[in-house]
């Protein structure tokens, strides 16, 4: 465990930082009052140096979290309007600076039974001053699939929009991303967000994934700690894996991920491989043009149906107005760097 090579290791463990994410929104299911305290407590207990939490239940929780956690410094964003990330970054070390990114694809508002439709997803950027200089923490969490709606090519318009988010704040300094991608490590839209920044994962050690879930009945691990590519630099194991002591209440219906860097994290940068790059660049511009293609068939389909037609030409519209705006840059950022020059992206 994480937190036993913390007390049988502490001068090495003084130099490294141990961060930790979780999705504390199954909290809210019963009890959520004893579970964000008993989350608390593990975090102080555990020695937690940074805790990225998604959809947390609002700014006045998240105050009450970090004065009990001991992660005193602390970041919120709901993710805009309608609010439902919940993107929190608790800290132990002061918080420098922040940064927000709200996704541009969402799913049909008109289809409200479904959750994913009625809360924005984003991504936080808190600037950490750490001992040993300043590290980027990103906290986001992506669009996930809801009953047999699919969201593969919204996820990956959320996973280029993050990259350049990351490349325009981050390249030249280090950085973490934790948070709740929806996505399997196997999952080909994983491996997109992987080359377009160059990653290493944590979890994953000689091809083996280190942060397995404590029981198969939980469904897959979509929680993940990423850093620049590079020298091994980090070791991960599942966190929050144990109901609370002396319940059978477990803290969440998810298990999180609690990552250890070394100080080699610190001299990690952004460098992504171009051909890599390129080819995820292609994959997402390629998911965007056969997403808008099948709208706008909808669209030709559903636009002499009399009242229904007008709602859904509104619908449509949008939708295909939202993939246009990231295609756009997509398509400019892979003209870029088929160039071989980065993109004005790069540069901020």
């Amino acid at each position: 465990m994480l937190a036993a090579a913390l007390a049988a290791a502490p001068a090495a463990a003084a130099s490294s930082l141990k961060a930790v994410t979780l999705n504390v929104a199954a909290s809210a299911r019963g009890r959520l009052e004893q579970r964000l305290a008993a989350i608390s407590a593990a975090l102080r207990d555990d020695g937690d140096d940074v805790a990225a939490l998604q959809e947390a239940p609002g700014p006045a929780a998240v105050g009450r979290m970090a004065l009990a956690s001991g992660l005193t410094h602390s970041a919120y964003f709901d993710g805009g309007w309608p609010p439902g990330a919940g993107l929190a970054i608790l800290s132990r070390y002061p918080i420098a600076q922040t940064r927000t990114l709200t996704y541009t694809c969402r799913p049909s508002p008109w289809k409200l039974y479904r959750r994913q439709a009625l809360a924005n997803k984003g991504a936080l950027m808190a600037r950490v001053r750490t001992p040993r200089g300043p590290l980027d923490v990103y906290d986001t969490r992506l669009i996930g699939d809801s009953g047999s709606a699919r969201y593969l090519t919204l996820r990956l318009t959320q996973i280029f929009e993050l990259s350049q988010f990351v490349a325009r704040h981050s390249r030249s300094r280090p950085f973490l991303i934790l948070g709740d991608l929806n996505m399997e490590a196997d999952a080909p839209a994983y491996r997109v967000l992987i080359d377009l920044l160059g990653l290493q994962d944590a979890c994953v050690r000689d091809g083996e994934d280190e942060c397995g879930l404590a029981s198969d009945e939980e469904g897959p691990r979509l929680d993940h700690a990423l850093l620049p590519d590079g020298p091994r630099a980090a070791r991960a194991e599942a966190a929050f894996a144990e109901p609370i002591p002396g319940t059978n209440l477990p803290y969440s219906e998810r298990e999180g991920v609690a990552a250890m860097l070394s100080p080699a994290a610190m001299r990690l940068r952004l460098g992504p491989d171009p051909r890599r790059k390129l080819e995820a660049l292609m994959r997402v511009e390629s998911a965007i043009d056969q997403m808008e293609a099948q709208l706008r068939l909808r669209r030709a389909r559903a636009s002499w149906i009399p009242i229904y037609g007008f709602a859904a030409l509104l619908r449509y519209d949008r939708q295909l107005a939202q993939l246009s705006a990231v295609r756009d840059r997509v398509e400019t950022e892979r003209i870029a760097w088929l160039s071989g020059r980065p993109s004005a992206e790069l540069h901020g």
